[in-house]
């Protein structure tokens, strides 16, 4: 059953948090929302809110978080917003919501997540949110925005995970070195992969698949020591393919792996163990490699790939047992230091 938010609520003063997730609320928020200065948490997640957000929500001065996600709010997000100085966490994504983002919310410096994914907000994303030095998470994919996104975010250097949607990848990002995740799949970015991304040692994930990326992919992604999860597929340029030691299996392989891509097959607890070191070239040298076709429409298996074993395994040099038989890989003699005298490679 349907209802709307009652008025006697807007009476109680010293109300300190409102939390209404997940109901059949109806019709606008009122502007008397305002009135209950001492809020400090409103949830409001999962109704059916409907309207603009009044701007008297900026007066909620002493709001630390804010959810309204999971509406169908309209209508521009109000600069109001930005007089909000002591709040920490902004969700207002899955509404209607247009126009372009407010520049005040650059001045948002408690700011540590910020999420207006699943909008239709328009124009560029404002430089100032570079401002926001506090920000852990910031999603603002699946909206109209265009324009490149401001290397102004290369300042958010507390930034663990980000959700982009178009433009070109800014060199800048490269300074985010806590960065968890990096999601920016299924988008509209053009462009190359900067090399800088390869400075995010820190980084489990990156997605930059089903894009209009072009350019080879840099060897300094061979640098992410904690990557679990790379996917690069579906991109517009002949260099760009998914590792073999990417997580997701059903990705498909299209060009050579760049030089140093078999290190990250050694690292993690659980998909990159030296163990699995047989596996890896497995599947960058046998008929589980397959590539697209030039119209992208169909998946063909080509001819299998003659890979040499390179030098730097010796590094490995606590090795006990490394088992490559059964693969293309060639050498021109048989390892030293291989366990089983019975294989060639």
């Amino acid at each position: 059953m349907d209802a709307v938010l009652p008025s006697e609520l807007f009476t109680v003063g010293n109300l300190t948090m409102i939390n209404m997730l997940t109901n059949s609320l109806t019709g606008k928020l009122p502007s008397e929302l305002g009135l209950l200065t001492s809020l400090t948490y409103l949830q409001v997640g999962r109704n059916k809110f409907k309207g603009r957000i009044p701007t008297d929500v900026g007066r909620l001065t002493s709001i630390q978080e804010l959810r309204m996600y999971t509406n169908t709010f309209t209508g521009s997000l109000p600069s109001e917003l930005g007089q909000l100085t002591n709040m920490a966490l902004l969700e207002i994504y899955r509404n209607s919501l247009n126009g372009s983002i407010p520049s005040e919310l650059g001045w948002l410096t408690s700011m540590e997540e910020l999420k207006l994914s699943r909008n239709a907000f328009t124009g560029s994303l404002p430089t100032q949110l570079g401002l926001l030095t506090n920000m852990t998470l910031l999603e603002i994919d699946r909206n109209s925005l265009n324009g490149s996104i401001p290397s102004e975010l290369g300042w958010l250097t507390s930034m663990e995970e980000l959700k982009m949607s178009n433009g070109s990848i800014p060199s800048e990002l490269g300074w985010l070195t806590s960065m968890e995740e990096l999601k920016m799949s299924g988008n509209t970015f053009t462009g190359s992969v900067p090399s800088e991304l390869g400075q995010l040692t820190n980084m489990a994930l990156l997605g930059i698949d089903r894009n209009s990326l072009n350019g080879s992919i840099p060897s300094e992604l061979g640098w992410l020591i904690s990557i679990e999860e790379l996917k690069m597929s579906r991109n517009a340029s002949q260099g760009l393919f998914q590792p073999a030691w990417a997580v997701d299996q059903h990705d498909f392989l299209t060009t050579e792996l760049p030089q140093g891509a078999y290190h990250l097959s050694l690292v993690g607890d659980q998909h990159r163990r030296i163990e699995n070191v047989r596996e890896h070239f497995h599947r960058v040298c046998s008929k589980r490699a397959w590539t697209v076709n030039q119209h992208g429409t169909s998946w063909n298996r080509p001819e299998l790939p003659q890979c040499s074993i390179p030098s730097e395994l010796g590094w490995l040099i606590s090795i006990e047992e490394l088992k490559m038989s059964g693969t293309l890989s060639q050498v021109s003699s048989n390892p030293a230091w291989a366990v089983d005298q019975h294989d060639t490679s």
